[in-house]
């Protein structure tokens, strides 16, 4: 159990540089978002063990990236982050206080990394472009 727990931050990183998109971010804002969505994922596997407060900040966070997604017309996302907004609601009937349910380490991770990750996604779009120089 504690060599999974070890390993994970090492996964986070690699699974993070793998989904940054450095053409719009460019190399220096391609680092701070691995960093971003490192910090992001180990906060909300910090908030898997409390009694409904992942379920609320989640179901907040990703109905908000999902209107910042519309917003960018970013149909895909927006339809991810509206499900799980929806999902994320749904657990929390059963993990509200008493907590009948819990999302575990794998779930908390889940949840973090697909709103850090979209995060990121939604801002690259919207104004990551303004750091990008022009093709010759």
């Amino acid at each position: 159990m504690a060599a999974a727990g070890r390993g994970a931050g090492g996964g986070v990183v690699v699974g993070a540089a793998l989904v940054v998109p450095y053409r719009e971010l460019g190399v220096l804002g391609g680092m701070a978002g691995l960093v971003w969505i490192a910090l992001v994922v180990h906060g909300f596997k910090g908030m898997g063990r409390s009694d409904g407060v992942l379920g609320v900040v989640g179901a907040v966070t990703a109905f908000a990236l999902g209107g910042c997604a519309a917003a960018e017309v970013m149909d895909g996302l927006t339809t991810l982050f509206s499900v799980l907004a929806a999902a994320l609601t749904g657990f929390l009937m059963h993990n509200w206080p008493p907590a009948r349910v819990a999302i575990g380490t794998c779930g908390a991770l889940f949840v973090g990394f697909l709103l850090a990750g979209g995060a990121l996604h939604v801002y690259a779009v919207g104004y990551g472009r303004v750091w990008v120089r022009p093709s010759p």
